[in-house]
């Protein structure tokens, strides 16, 4: 059915539920995709945002989709992301502000490859992608299942925490968070986490997901940063 549609992955049935379900996704607007490929939420995200909007991927997996002009896509790790927004906190007195900068008109999408650029990538290249603050990010991360239950939540967890310090880092005041997550004893607790963060937030299982699965999404809008809060660590 999604290949019929054009998307290379029935995983953008579960983003259109969440977007048509909560309004994540707005026209004209600037999101951040991690863990894009194959590229369908990509496509999905590219076509609400319009030809004014901007959507950028993460992933070191290529993507699988047709070249648009508002699709910019990276490929690299988002766990060196994390590393490289850090870096940047500090060399700015202390402030999160390397952000999406948007890329220039193009005919098809810009491609960066972070995999053939120097290890760690220089300040002065990352500065070059990173700059404006956009309006959602959504995370459709996932690890490579081990069958070991234990392990494979932690590494999901591991990853739902990446995304949300990427989100707290580069969303406008009042955006949008989607994160899936595996269910385990910390889920909860990582929920609280996005709350302290979000006017609303809530987990969300779409009916994309198969019924006897532990992956579900946290929705978080109206992103806040409380930077007094004793819980905002």
């Amino acid at each position: 059915m999604a290949k019929k549609e054009g998307y290379p992955a029935r995983s953008v049935y579960k983003l259109k539920e969440i977007d048509e379900k909560y309004k994540i996704i707005k026209k004209n607007s600037r999101v951040l995709d991690l863990g894009a490929a194959p590229g369908s939420w990509l496509l999905y995200i590219s076509q609400k945002v319009g030809d004014k909007g901007k959507v950028i991927g993460i992933d070191i997996e290529e993507t699988k989709i047709p070249q648009k002009a508002n699709i910019v896509f990276i490929k690299r790790s988002v766990f060196d992301l994390v590393d490289e927004l850090s870096s940047s906190s500090r060399r700015r007195d202390g402030r999160r502000n390397l952000f999406l900068r948007p890329s220039p008109p193009v005919a098809n999408a810009r491609v960066v490859d972070e995999a053939k650029a120097s290890s760690p990538p220089s300040p002065a290249a990352a500065d070059l992608v990173f700059k404006d603050k956009v309006d959602a990010v959504v995370s459709d991360l996932s690890p490579k299942t081990s069958g070991v239950k234990f392990l494979d939540s932690g590494k999901s967890l591991e990853m739902a925490e990446k995304s949300f310090e990427i989100a707290k880092s580069v969303l406008l005041p009042g955006g949008n968070f989607v994160c899936k997550i595996f269910e385990n004893e910390s889920s909860d607790e990582f929920l609280k986490k996005v709350k302290n963060y979000f006017d609303f937030a809530k987990r969300f299982k779409p009916r994309a997901v198969i019924k006897k699965s532990r992956e579900f999404y946290i929705i978080g809008k109206g992103f806040r940063n409380p930077k007094n809060s004793q819980n905002s660590s």
